[in-house]
C-alpha cells in the first residue's frame, strides 16, 4: 500500500502558544519536524476556553516556513470543565468526541494517527474508518518491576 502522498493525523492535546507543557511542545516540534521532512500533516489541537479560536492560518504561520506547506490545522475549543471530581477525564472525554466526529469526515484516509493523552480513547470504536493497528508487547508488563521494591 502506497502512503506517501497520505497525510500523518496528529491528535494533540495543544500546541504552544495555545496550550503550554511538555506534551504540548513536542507535539508541535513533532507536526513541525515531520512537515519539514515533507509529510503531510493534519494538527488537531484546542486552545483553552479563555482564548478565542485562531484562524487555520494563523497556526499555520506560527510554525517555519519550511513547515507550512504540508501541514493543515484543525482547531477545537477545550471544553469548560466543572468542579466535580474526574473533571479532567470528562473535558478529555468530550475533546475526544469532537475529534472523532471530525476524523469520521476527512477527505482521505490518513497512513498513520498519532494520538497523544486521552485523545485516542473515542476514536478506537471507530469500525471500518480506519485499518486497524495492534501492538503485540513480548515482554510480560510486570517482567521490569524489581522483587525487592
Amino acid at each position: 500500500m502506497d502512503t506517501s502522498n497520505r497525510p500523518l493525523i496528529l491528535l494533540s492535546d495543544g500546541i504552544p502558544p495555545y496550550v503550554m507543557g511538555g506534551m504540548q511542545k513536542h507535539s508541535r516540534l513533532l507536526s513541525e519536524f515531520l512537515a519539514r521532512e515533507g509529510m503531510r500533516v493534519i494538527l488537531y489541537h484546542f486552545v483553552l476556553p479563555s482564548s478565542s479560536l485562531p484562524s487555520d492560518n494563523e497556526v499555520i504561520n506560527s510554525f517555519g516556513k519550511e513547515a507550512r506547506g504540508n501541514i493543515e490545522i484543525r482547531t477545537f475549543l477545550y471544553p469548560e470543565e466543572d468542579s466535580f471530581p474526574s473533571h479532567y477525564l470528562r473535558a478529555q472525554q468530550k475533546v475526544g468526541r469532537a475529534y472523532r466526529t471530525r476524523l469520521e469526515v476527512e477527505d482521505e484516509e490518513p497512513c498513520f494517527i498519532y494520538a497523544k493523552g486521552f485523545m485516542a480513547y473515542d476514536i478506537q470504536s471507530i469500525k471500518g474508518l480506519f485499518p486497524t493497528v495492534t501492538y503485540r508487547c513480548e515482554v510480560p508488563w510486570n517482567e521490569h518491576v524489581s522483587e525487592t521494591a
